[in-house]
């Protein structure tokens, strides 16, 4: 792999590899007035929006690697702190390049490029009649980085309107992304299309199917994923725990003290994400760990008896919701899967992501040593899309802690 201190390189060079490895870069196709109210219009790819609450875009019009100085675009909006911000489609593309061109300030951009000046509603500048989406903005902060050719300025604007083409909308009113056809920056003189053709999508419902006995390690877990996930099944000695919070015996079983608060707190954040938490309406018990085992239903559970795999009417459920499902997360198993009397549960989730997955109905990613154990004891680990044996350290990145191996490559 070839390493470069940007520093010791020169700007050209490094302008060279950022832009060609960061990419696609979106365009702000930036309308702006100066103090005259003389129109400039100018493209950048240095942009993105950074919140949607407030509604905030930024794009960094640069200082000219040749020359040092600053654009027209930043002077004006120095002086007028107004912008509209274009988006750019493929029809546009070739005339919009025409308005990158470094004309005087008194050059008008639209005239040269072709463009149509719209006024704008709630400020100066004018929206570009041609663009699939004109966002009318306010300059709120300006933030130089740099002294020198290449350094870049941070325009911080707050989205004051939006206009949208209304041949991009689908039924709901909503931008269908086959329509848009947008068009953004690579290295060099590269760009790239938007279209059907290059675009894929990760489908949802998403789902994580949680358990195994280490209780401890996946309470908070189960936290941090209900805001990523549509469905969180809770299944092994995890589910124990709620089992009990929902006014149930659970006999001899796992459990972890004192989690009522935790739980409680993890079904008022699944309210809130709107995440379905699925856990046992039946469940496998035995005396101990070499019982003989017996379907109950979760009030029927005796204080001398332990919950080790959930029941043929939970195996239905979740059978139903990974058919469901484009993608899996399984870390966990059922029950206790060493005895094969408590291994059902675990077999049949197995059995049926494997079978899904054979049919490219999901991708299924899964991890945890003890799902790996279960899955090299029915030889299917190929057949799943990933694997992980990281065994805690999986548990720790799902929990959103920092891993030191992964913090060093960064």
């Amino acid at each position: 792999m070839l390493s470069i201190n940007l520093s010791e390189i020169g700007f050209p060079k490094a302008h060279h590899y950022l832009l060609s490895a960061v990419g696609p870069r979106p365009i702000c196709f930036a309308s702006t007035i100066d103090e005259k109210g003389r129109p400039n219009l100018s493209p950048f790819s240095f942009f993105n929006v950074f919140s949607s609450n407030p509604p905030i875009a930024v794009f960094s019009p640069s200082r000219s690697g040749r020359t040092g100085q600053h654009k027209d675009t930043f002077n004006n909006v120095q002086k007028v702190k107004q912008v509209v911000i274009n988006l750019v489609n493929y029809k546009m593309v070739e005339q919009m390049s025409l308005a990158s061109s470094p004309y005087p300030p008194e050059i008008d951009e639209f005239v040269k490029s072709g463009f149509t000046p719209l006024k704008s509603e709630s400020i100066k500048p004018f929206r570009v009649k041609e663009a699939p989406v004109q966002m009318e903005c306010e300059v709120i902060e300006i933030k130089e980085l740099g002294h020198i050719g290449g350094a870049g300025n941070l325009v911080i604007c707050k989205i004051l309107k939006m206009h949208i083409a209304e041949e991009l909308l689908n039924d709901k009113k909503m931008i269908d992304q086959e329509k848009i056809d947008l068009v953004a920056r690579m290295g060099g003189d590269w760009y790239c299309r938007t279209d059907s053709n290059s675009m894929f999508e990760i489908k949802k419902p998403i789902t994580c199917i949680i358990g195994g006995s280490k209780v401890s390690t996946k309470i908070n877990i189960i936290k941090n994923l209900i805001p990523k996930f549509d469905n969180i099944i809770i299944v092994g000695g995890m589910a124990n725990n709620i089992i009990k919070y929902m006014g149930n015996n659970i006999g001899k079983s796992l459990q972890e003290e004192n989690s009522e608060s935790i739980i409680k707190e993890i079904f008022s954040l699944s309210k809130t994400e709107n995440c379905k938490i699925t856990y046992p309406e039946d469940i496998v018990v035995g005396k101990d760990l070499n019982g003989i085992p017996q379907i109950k239903e979760l009030s029927e559970v005796s204080s001398d008896e332990m919950i080790l795999d959930i029941g043929p009417k939970t195996i239905k459920v979740i059978s139903n919701i990974i058919d469901e499902s484009n993608t899996i997360l399984w870390n966990g198993p059922a029950g206790y899967f060493e005895n094969p009397s408590f291994a059902n549960g675990s077999i049949e989730i197995a059995k049926k992501i494997v079978e899904n997955n054979k049919s490219n109905k999901i991708y299924s990613v899964v991890g945890g040593g003890d799902t790996v154990s279960l899955l090299n004891s029915l030889n299917s680990i190929n057949d799943f899309n990933f694997v992980s044996t990281a065994g805690g350290a999986f548990l720790e990145y799902l929990e959103g802690k920092e891993l030191p191996g992964i913090k060093v490559l960064n």
